[in-house]
């Protein structure tokens, strides 16, 4: 069952933030993680694995830009 999890937000210093290129979108949009948000995650650092480093998100720190590439 999901749990609730902070999600990231511009209040908080980024050290402390989850990363926004690395993180499920239930987590950023709704709050909720759960092991499937977790797998989420471990597939995009696969993807940056094989692509120089890169996640296909690069939200460069913006909760918007993440929003948006999500937007259907």
């Amino acid at each position: 069952a999901p749990v609730q999890c902070q999600p990231f937000t511009t209040k908080l210093p980024k050290l402390a933030q989850p990363d926004l290129d690395f993180i499920a979108p239930e987590i950023q949009l709704h709050s909720n993680c759960s092991p499937q948000s977790d797998m989420f995650s471990l597939g995009l650092l696969i993807y940056a694995l094989y692509n120089k480093g890169r996640s296909p998100l690069e939200c460069n720190l913006s909760p918007m830009h993440y929003a948006k590439q999500f937007d259907n």
